[in-house]
C-alpha cells in the first residue's frame, strides 16, 4: 500500500512538473511548408494547395530566364534566379575541380573551378533559385530554395550554400582557377538526398563557424528534416512526383535530358519526375543568421559535407542591407544672435528580410566652427550627446525592416545650414560592420533650409528742450537739447554701430543711460535684438533757424544710425527728425525755453 501510494504521488508530482515546464516552453515555430509558399514539388501555384504563392510568382520571364520581381508578393524578399546552361551548347564554365570541399575555406585554393565541355547529365545543374520570406505571425525569416537538374537517374545529392561574402565567385579557365572570397562566420550549408521515386530521404543544415580560418561543424547539423509531403518542421524539402511541362508547369526555359521518361512525349523543355527539388528552412527558429549576400546551388557525390562537389551556380541573394537618408531642417538664428542653429535628421533603414546589427554612423565632414549634438534617437533624449566629426556613434543594436532608426542632430555655429555627409555601417552579425552606405545633404537641400537673418534698426529722435546758457563772451546763448534712442528689432545682432546728427557735433553727442538721458554710458559697438542704446547732445541754432522772427522760431535736425548685420553682412541705416520750438506752441505741453542756472 505504501509503495503504491508513493508511486501515485510521484506520478502526480511528475505530471505537475511537466505541465509547469510546458508553460515555460516557447511557442513552436510555424512549419515552413504551411506558410505562404507552396512546398508541393512544382513551380506554379495551384488550387490544391492553400498557400497563395509559388516560384512562378517571384519572377517575370524574359528571354526564357526568370527575372526577379522588384515587388515580389507580400512578405517575400530578394528573389534570385541563376541559369547554369547554354541553350545552344553543352559547355559549362561553372564546375568544381576535384579536391574542392565544403569543409575547406573558399579562397586560397580550397575551392576551385574549371570549365567543362560536357557536364555529366546526372550532376548537371540547370536552373537554381531562392527567396526569403518573413512570417508576419512571428517575425521569423525563412529561406526557400530550389534546383532543376538535367537527369533523374539514380539517387541525387544536392547542396545549397548561403554565403555572407559578396565577393565569392570563380571565372573558369582551361585550368583550375581559385575562387575569390572567403567564408564568414554564420555561412550556411544545406545538403539533401533524394530519389525520383522515393522523394527526399534527408535534409540537413550545417553552420560555418569563424572566418576564413574557421570550420564547418560536420558532426553536429543545426537541424535535420525530411520530405515536406510527409513531415512538418523548421526544415524540409521535396521533389516533383510528376512531370512538369513547359509553359503549363514551367514558365522559363530549362534543358533536361530525357533518357528514360516517365511518360511519352517529354522534351528537353520539360522536367521529368525527380528533376525539380525545393526546400525551406526557418533561420530564426534555428538561431541562424538571416544576412547573406550570395546563394550557391551544387550537385555532389553524397549528402555529407565531405562529399565530392560537381556542378554549381551562383546568384545574388542580398538578404540584408542598409540605406540612409540625411535631411536638413529649417535653420534659425541662435538666441545669441551671432550664430545659427542648423537641425538635421538621419534615418537609417534595414532594406532586407533579415535584421542588421551594430548600426552606427559618423559625420565625415570636419564640422569646423560647429558644435553639434545628437538630440535624440527615435525620440529618446536619454541618448543625446556630443557629436564629433569622423567618430562613429552606435545608434541601434539591431534594426529590422519594420521601421528606421531616426537620429535628430542640432549644430550651433557660424554656418547657416550647410552641406554635409555621413557614413553608416552595420553588421550582418552581432558586432560586425560589413554593411555600409552613406548619405549627403547637398547644396540644394542646404540652401532651402537656410535661416533668414535680418537686422532692423529703429531710431527715435526727440527734442529735450531749449536752454539759455553762458557761452564764452556771449552772456546768453540759446542751446537746443536733443535725445536719440537706437534699437534693434531684427533677429540678428549688428556690429559697428555709429550714431550721428546733422547739427550736433560728434564731440557733443554723448552716450547716456536710456533711463534718464543724463548718466554717462559707454557707446556700444554691437546691438543685439531687443537691445537699445541712447545718446544726448545739444547744438546752438543759427540765424538760418529763425527765418520769420523769434516768435515762430523752430529748430530741426536729423539723427542717423548705421550698422552691419553680424550674420547677414548687410549694412543697415535708419534716421529720425526732431523739431524744437523757441516758444511754447503747446506742441508738447511744456515750455520749450528753460532757464538753466549757470552756477
Amino acid at each position: 500500500m505504501k509503495s503504491s501510494t508513493l508511486s501515485s504521488t510521484l506520478k502526480a508530482v511528475c505530471m505537475g512538473l511537466a505541465m509547469m515546464l510546458g508553460t515555460l516552453t516557447p511557442a513552436a515555430a510555424a512549419n515552413v511548408n504551411q506558410l505562404d509558399m507552396e512546398m508541393d514539388g512544382n513551380i506554379i501555384a495551384d488550387s490544391l494547395n492553400p498557400a497563395p504563392n509559388d516560384w512562378a510568382d517571384m519572377y517575370t520571364v524574359t528571354g526564357g530566364i526568370g527575372i526577379p520581381k522588384t515587388s515580389p508578393p507580400t512578405n517575400f524578399f530578394a528573389p534570385t534566379f541563376s541559369r547554369d546552361f547554354d541553350p545552344n551548347s553543352n559547355k559549362d564554365s561553372t564546375t568544381f575541380t576535384t579536391g574542392s570541399k565544403d569543409t575547406l575555406n573558399i579562397g586560397g585554393g580550397g575551392w576551385q573551378c574549371v570549365g567543362s565541355n560536357n557536364v555529366n547529365d546526372k550532376t548537371d545543374v540547370l536552373n537554381a533559385y531562392a527567396v526569403a520570406y518573413k512570417n508576419p505571425g512571428d517575425g521569423h525569416i525563412i529561406i526557400y530554395f530550389a534546383m532543376e537538374v538535367a537527369s533523374n537517374e539514380g539517387t541525387k545529392d544536392v547542396g545549397f550554400w548561403f554565403l555572407k561574402d559578396g565577393t565569392v565567385g570563380c571565372t573558369a579557365g582551361t585550368k583550375a582557377t581559385n575562387f575569390s572570397g572567403n567564408h564568414q562566420d554564420g555561412d550556411l550549408l544545406i545538403v539533401s538526398e533524394y530519389t525520383k521515386g522515393g522523394g527526399v530521404s534527408t535534409i540537413k543544415a550545417f553552420r560555418w563557424n569563424g572566418g576564413a580560418n574557421g570550420s564547418l561543424d560536420v558532426n553536429n547539423p543545426v537541424v535535420t528534416g525530411a520530405d515536406c509531403k510527409n513531415t512538418t518542421g523548421t526544415i524540409c524539402a521535396t521533389v516533383n512526383s510528376k512531370a512538369l511541362k513547359a509553359g503549363t508547369d514551367i514558365p522559363w526555359l530549362t534543358k533536361a535530358k530525357q533518357s528514360n521518361p516517365s511518360e511519352p512525349g517529354l522534351t528537353a523543355a520539360d522536367l521529368d519526375t525527380g528533376m525539380f527539388f525545393e526546400g525551406g528552412i526557418d533561420l530564426t527558429a534555428n538561431n541562424l543568421s538571416s544576412c547573406f549576400s550570395l546563394f550557391m546551388a551544387d550537385t555532389r557525390s553524397s549528402a555529407t559535407p565531405n562529399s565530392t562537389l560537381f556542378d554549381f551556380t551562383v546568384g545574388d541573394f542580398k538578404l540584408c542591407g542598409i540605406r540612409a537618408e540625411k535631411t536638413c531642417g529649417q535653420a534659425t538664428v541662435d538666441s545669441d544672435a551671432v550664430s545659427f542653429i542648423s537641425p538635421f535628421t538621419i534615418k537609417i533603414y534595414s532594406t532586407g528580410a533579415g535584421a542588421v546589427n551594430n548600426v552606427q554612423f559618423k559625420e565625415t565632414d570636419a564640422l569646423t566652427g560647429e558644435s553639434c549634438q545628437i538630440v535624440s534617437v527615435n525620440g529618446d533624449t536619454s541618448k543625446a550627446g556630443p557629436l564629433t566629426a569622423n567618430t562613429f556613434v552606435k545608434v541601434a543594436d539591431t534594426l529590422d525592416s519594420s521601421a528606421p532608426v531616426t537620429v535628430a542632430i542640432s549644430c550651433d555655429g557660424s554656418k547657416n545650414s550647410f552641406n554635409n555627409s555621413i557614413a553608416v555601417t552595420a553588421g550582418s552579425a552581432a558586432g560586425g560592420s560589413d554593411l555600409s552606405t552613406s548619405a549627403t545633404v547637398g547644396d540644394t537641400g542646404a540652401n532651402a533650409c537656410k535661416a533668414a537673418p535680418n537686422s532692423v534698426l529703429d531710431v527715435v529722435k526727440d527734442c529735450a528742450g531749449m536752454r539759455l546758457v553762458v557761452n564764452g563772451s556771449n552772456p546768453l546763448t540759446l542751446a537746443t537739447d536733443v535725445k536719440i534712442k537706437v534699437s534693434n528689432s531684427g533677429n540678428e545682432a549688428v556690429d559697428g554701430l555709429l550714431v550721428s546728427d546733422t547739427k550736433v557735433k560728434a564731440a557733443d553727442l554723448k552716450p547716456v543711460l536710456c533711463s534718464d538721458y543724463k548718466t554717462a554710458a559707454t557707446a556700444p559697438t554691437q546691438l543685439k535684438p531687443g537691445d537699445q542704446a541712447c545718446w544726448a547732445g545739444s547744438y546752438v541754432p543759427t540765424a538760418a533757424d529763425v527765418p520769420s522772427g523769434p516768435s515762430n522760431a523752430k529748430f530741426s535736425d536729423t539723427a542717423t544710425a548705421t550698422a552691419t548685420g553680424v550674420l547677414s553682412g548687410v549694412s543697415r541705416t535708419a534716421s529720425d527728425d526732431a523739431t524744437c520750438y523757441l516758444c511754447d506752441l503747446d506742441v508738447d505741453g511744456v515750455p520749450d525755453v528753460l532757464e538753466i542756472p549757470t552756477n
